[in-house]
């Protein structure tokens, strides 16, 4: 074979392996970021069902309370208010933490997802660019050796 045809020859193949290793790159790059979505909306829904379950521990507790000041012969004082009070206020305290831990949890999340794909983008764009300097280096070989 002809050194000039196997030098282009194998210029051609090393641009399409970089090509191919982009478009692999790219894909990769698709999948990380669709993994990570579906984990930011398992842990939002992990976030909720922690709520409701402090919620229902939270209505336990109070009708528990209620129960055992009824037993106690005790009316409704201020004392029990204030003691009712306070627990909402922390049920309130804990709720809000939840929900701000899920929230900022799901954006963490949904950044390092939009990384991932920028990441394969770039790999991708990166390999065009390598690939269209080989093409140009063999062109540009060619033309020397002519």
């Amino acid at each position: 074979m002809d050194p000039v045809t196997l030098m282009l020859l194998s210029a051609g193949v090393s641009a399409a392996g970089s090509i191919y290793g982009g478009i692999a790159a790219k894909r990769t790059g698709e999948l990380n970021a669709f993994s990570t979505k579906t984990e930011s909306i398992l842990a939002k829904a992990q976030g909720v069902q922690q709520a409701n379950m402090r919620n229902a521990a939270f209505k336990e507790a109070m009708s528990a309370a209620d129960a055992a000041f009824y037993a106690a012969g005790r009316d409704i004082d201020p004392s029990i208010e204030a003691f009712k009070r306070k627990e909402q206020k922390v049920f309130g305290e804990d709720i809000s933490d939840l929900n701000l831990m899920t929230r900022l949890n799901e954006l963490k999340l949904r950044q390092q997802g939009a990384t991932e794909r920028r990441v394969g983008q770039e790999a991708f764009i990166g390999s065009l660019l390598k690939a269209t300097a080989t093409g140009l280096t063999a062109y540009s070989d060619y033309r020397d050796t002519r």
